[in-house]
């Protein structure tokens, strides 16, 4: 069984009830943070997760909304004396930021735990893992991943402008997370930012024959949020609006 719990989903700007979009995926024995936001090590402890026993951070791409906690993450991992490995995954284009902001904040001069830097992991603990290329903006590569462990399957669409064919290692997935900008009648101007309607994000999750399709990435207003959900329902009935540290479990 997978669990994930949505630690944050706003866009690039906060909002007064939730931070920016990360992920805690978690099996029996094994857990994983996607994104970076907030204060991860301590959102980490509120849910349950110890950050000491986190075995990876995935990241999907090096905007500062999605990264610029990575730092923060660290360095308690180091105050907090970790002696266990930490896996750190993503493609070369963000892992070199993540290394670029550790060495900023003089990082990698503490002695701490080892860092494991890979541009592909198929593996952490025992959760598999997919890695698929997504397109957000030219100069920032993005990827999107899929998580499975036993029958259990997610998929992860961060920042996308949902540009078909869709990744066909999602297909069947028990629960799609994806980005949702604003509404379809916007689709052309959300693309030339590099995101989705939530149209178009129903698409995706019907598409690839998905159970569940949980919106993330949301903009501020609950108004604006609802015309998004509504608006993947029309494509996908089974359709979410993303909730902070729900679990949701497959």
């Amino acid at each position: 069984m997978l669990k994930v719990r949505v630690l944050g989903f706003s866009g690039g700007l906060q909002a007064i009830d939730t931070v920016n979009t990360s992920l805690a995926i978690t099996s029996d024995n094994s857990s994983i943070l996607v994104d970076t936001s907030g204060s991860p090590f301590n959102t980490l402890l509120n849910i349950g997760v110890n950050p000491n026993e986190l075995d990876g951070v995935v990241l999907t791409h090096a905007h500062v909304d999605h990264l610029y906690a990575f730092p923060s993450l660290i360095h308690n991992l180091w105050l907090s004396k970790r002696e266990k490995p930490l896996v750190v995954t993503g493609n070369k284009e963000t892992i070199e930021k993540a290394k670029d902001l550790c060495k900023f904040f003089l990082l990698d001069k503490k002695k701490m735990m080892e860092i494991i830097w890979l541009e592909r992991a198929s593996e952490i603990g025992d959760i598999s893992i997919s890695t698929f290329p997504l397109f957000h903006r030219p100069l920032v590569p993005t990827n999107g991943f899929t998580f499975s462990c036993n029958l259990s399957k997610i998929s992860y669409f961060p920042d996308s402008a949902a540009i078909s064919p869709y990744p066909s290692v999602a297909i069947n997935s028990d629960i799609i997370f994806h980005e949702a900008g604003g509404i379809d009648i916007d689709r052309l101007k959300l693309r030339e930012q590099g995101h989705s309607s939530g149209y178009l994000a129903g698409d995706v999750a019907a598409t690839l024959m998905a159970k569940k399709l949980v919106l993330v990435h949301l903009p501020s207003s609950n108004i604006l949020r609802l015309e998004i959900l509504n608006d993947a329902k029309r494509r996908f009935s089974n359709s979410y609006l993303a909730e902070n540290k729900f679990v949701y479990s497959c």
